[in-house]
């Protein structure tokens, strides 16, 4: 661009017509500075009707809409709407248009969320950085988590573009985002410990005694989708109070197939962790049968967890317990086990 007012200079008119091709179909370009510091520009005709030529404007000053918290269905950890599918939501409706998020930790998540995470049952995040406010509108993909699995956090992408902006001293960042498929949705970051400050209100409490390594199964004992219809952040408050992190025996823990957390049991500092419940579906081997999405979180000590049970009966998870005291089983004295008195025979009937 001339620097001078009076000078004019010479270019080119690029245009865009695909995502690698960045200078198609070239124009000569003269622009020439006026007094007042604007531009006059001098414009060839385009080669047809699909092409166009630009206006430079500052996105951060364009109209956009503000995902506050009447979204925190989004949120990326404390949100447990994509664990039940009445409550899915999904992104399918929302046409193309720039979003600024003022929940959560402000931004799309740049690492790869949780199965059933955000309020959805594919949830997005951003492959890439974020940019600086001197780089301007950049080009960024969308990924989408589309099961449990370590290789299906990125089975679907979608472009969006990206711009920080900074306005009354404050950073903040712009998405320009698209309509998805039904069940995908975008996801917004926010700070792990959240999930340590939810409410009793938003907790189930695992209670029942059976749900113990030590207990058999029970044929009137609930399967978990039942009991927890509504999926929440979970603690247990019986026996060791904790879920079991190893293959239990099969036909315990109240049901037959019964389930225990996949991965280790994280420290206070790990944040959430996604993970999955297994079921032992059988006696001879302990094949993770079945798995479904879970996220624990250590609380200084305290564990949360938040899963999907599957919707299927005598399937429930185990809860740690010693089964050597005395109050997880039923005790036998000697006098219990002592053998009772021979009855007498015809051979010993009158013998004295």
């Amino acid at each position: 661009m001339p620097t001078e007012v009076g000078k004019m200079q010479r270019g080119r008119y690029c245009f865009v017509t695909s995502a690698t091709a960045k200078c198609s179909n070239p124009r000569d370009a003269r622009v020439l500075k006026c007094p007042g510091g604007f531009y006059v520009y001098h414009l060839l005709p385009t080669a047809n009707q699909h092409y166009g030529y630009c206006a430079d404007s500052d996105v951060c000053d364009v109209a956009s809409e503000e995902w506050g918290r009447e979204e925190n269905k989004r949120l990326q950890y404390t949100s447990t709407r994509g664990f039940y599918s009445s409550t899915r939501h999904s992104d399918n409706s929302l046409g193309n248009k720039w979003i600024r998020v003022t929940t959560g930790l402000q931004r799309i998540p740049t690492t790869c969320p949780g199965y059933m995470s955000c309020g959805t049952l594919y949830p997005g995040w951003m492959e890439g950085e974020l940019p600086t406010p001197a780089e301007r509108v950049v080009d960024r993909q969308i990924c989408f988590r589309t099961g449990v699995g370590a290789d299906t956090c990125c089975n679907g992408k979608k472009d969006i573009k990206v711009v920080s902006c900074v306005r009354d001293n404050k950073q903040f960042y712009l998405y320009k985002l698209y309509s998805t498929s039904a069940n995908y949705g975008y996801c917004i970051d926010e700070n792990p410990d959240e999930v340590c400050k939810l409410p009793s209100s938003s907790i189930n409490y695992i209670t029942d005694e059976r749900h113990g390594t030590g207990h058999y199964y029970d044929s009137n004992f609930l399967p978990d989708y039942k009991m927890y219809s509504i999926p929440k952040w979970m603690e247990v408050t019986i026996h060791g109070k904790r879920l079991l992190h190893q293959p239990p025996t099969q036909y315990f823990c109240g049901g037959i197939y019964a389930g225990w957390v996949e991965d280790p049991e994280p420290g206070p500092n790990e944040g959430v962790v996604d993970t999955r419940a297994c079921y032992r579906d059988s006696m001879s081997n302990e094949y993770c049968y079945q798995p479904m999405p879970l996220k624990m979180k250590n609380c200084d000590g305290k564990m949360r967890y938040l899963y999907a049970p599957p919707s299927a009966d005598r399937r429930n998870m185990c809860v740690e317990e010693d089964i050597c005291e005395a109050s997880s089983h039923t005790v036998y004295d000697g006098e219990t086990w002592s053998l009772p008195s021979p009855r007498p025979t015809e051979r010993t009937r009158g013998i004295i």
